[in-house]
């Protein structure tokens, strides 16, 4: 009986915490779900000497990508990019997150190029505004600049076929 109660009390814990692996924890909600994209201006990895700002997502359906050369999951994520780039009908932007110019056209260089334009923000700061907390994460957006979709992890050919796609055929 000594054991008994120090018996349930850990079968109890484990039921919880192996209940919790079932649990998807990657929805987490965006609050800036139907909400303008937030102002910024900043440079190109391209290095021109524009600078790019919320207005690039306007008159278009866009997609912005955020991704790191850092970035593991990034590179499978790329290689999709790459296959929906030309007939996804959206202009597809990337949005470099603390990196350095250098690594960042490295990787371009060695995994190729999905996006349109490619907005550099090497201290992250556009990204705390946007909610990131890590790579890959992916925005979609209206002609408008307004976010209606947020993505956390890689995309793929199902999440896009069950995520994004219905977003543009409306």
């Amino acid at each position: 009986m000594r054991y008994f109660f120090p018996l349930i009390i850990l079968l109890l814990l484990v039921f919880f915490l192996w209940k919790g692996l079932d649990e998807d924890l990657l929805p987490i909600p965006s609050p800036l779900i139907n909400k303008p994209m937030p102002a910024f201006a900043l440079a190109s990895v391209e290095g021109s000497n524009n600078l790019f700002t919320e207005k690039i997502f306007w008159n278009h359906l866009s997609l912005l990508v955020v991704w790191s050369s850092w970035c593991g999951s990034c590179v499978t994520e790329n290689a999709f990019l790459l296959s929906i780039k030309n007939n996804s009908g959206l202009q597809i932007i990337g949005l470099n997150y603390k990196d350095s110019l250098l690594s960042a056209k490295h990787w371009l260089n060695q995994y190729g190029n999905p996006y349109h334009e490619i907005i550099f923000d090497p201290k992250g700061l556009l990204s705390i505004n946007l909610g990131v907390y890590g790579v890959p994460e992916s925005f979609l957006l209206d002609e408008k600049g307004i976010i209606r979709y947020k993505h956390i992890g890689p995309l793929n050919a199902s999440i896009w076929n069950t995520e994004i796609k219905p977003f543009l055929v409306r």
